[in-house]
């Protein structure tokens, strides 16, 4: 899931690029909006972060089914060895290309619908969603202060010229 840390990416290099102009409270508000997504933000810039999501989300699965708390099975097939039913990703997966080639194909050649991958991948790009919508958030906030800061100074300005010709 690259195109997930690349946009982060952008996000985050937009961010510095404005603290170089900002003023002081423009920086501390887009870092106050920066800091509500830390936790998921480290995570998903850490290297293979797709695939720990994707195991953490499969013990996770496993731990609410046996609580009752999940409805689907990690894996309806009717093998006992199914790596999903382990709570392990199929050497499948792990071999592909990329991950969400592995599990596309895992899917499509196994008995089972695996639904437990489909949950896995959608709770991964929501967090990612939710990461880059705050970071937009932050963007927004510091060109916002910018702007304000450039009109209160263009408006001193006017004032100071205007005072100059009385």
């Amino acid at each position: 899931m690259s195109y997930h840390k690349d946009e982060i990416d952008r996000l985050n290099e937009e961010l510095l690029n404005y603290q170089e102009v900002a003023d002081p409270a423009a920086i501390d508000a887009a870092e106050e909006k920066r800091s509500e997504a830390e936790p998921d933000l480290s995570e998903i810039m850490r290297p293979n972060a797709y695939e720990r999501h994707l195991n953490t989300f499969l013990a996770e699965a496993a731990d609410a089914l046996e609580a009752g708390e999940r409805d689907d099975p990690l894996c309806d097939c009717p093998r006992p060895t199914c790596p999903l039913k382990r709570q392990a990703l199929p050497p499948q997966v792990l071999d592909a290309p990329s991950l969400d080639e592995g599990i596309r194909l895992y899917q499509r050649d196994h008995v089972g619908s695996a639904a437990v991958l489909d949950d896995a991948r959608t709770s991964f790009n929501e967090t990612c969603a939710e990461v880059k919508s705050v970071l937009r958030e932050a963007v927004g906030l510091i060109k916002q202060r910018n702007l304000e800061s450039s009109d209160d100074e263009s408006d001193e300005t006017d004032a100071d010229t205007e005072t100059a010709r009385v």
